[in-house]
């Protein structure tokens, strides 16, 4: 399923979406976020949790210690393939 591109009949008809730890996934994550708004209902949630991290790893290391060599190598190994290659 292509987060960017959810089913036309599914506009209106959530009352909570939820992402977790995938937001960072989508080759564009806008979209998905757009997508989202329009599938809930009016007044509906919306939940994210996300990796905390930054696009610099020497900021990350200061911050996360030895998490952030961890992070980095799930980062490269596993999320930027799978945001690669979406169609």
């Amino acid at each position: 399923m292509d987060g960017a591109k959810l089913d036309d009949d599914w506009s209106d008809k959530y009352d909570w979406v939820t992402i977790f730890d995938a937001a960072h996934d989508q080759m564009r994550p806008d979209l998905c976020l757009k997508e989202i708004y329009r599938v809930l209902k009016p007044g509906g949630i919306f939940s994210m949790v996300e990796v905390d991290g930054t696009s610099n790893i020497y900021k990350d290391k200061q911050e996360l210690g030895d998490a952030a060599a961890l992070q980095y190598a799930d980062s490269l190994f596993h999320c930027l393939p799978l945001g690669s290659n979406s169609e």
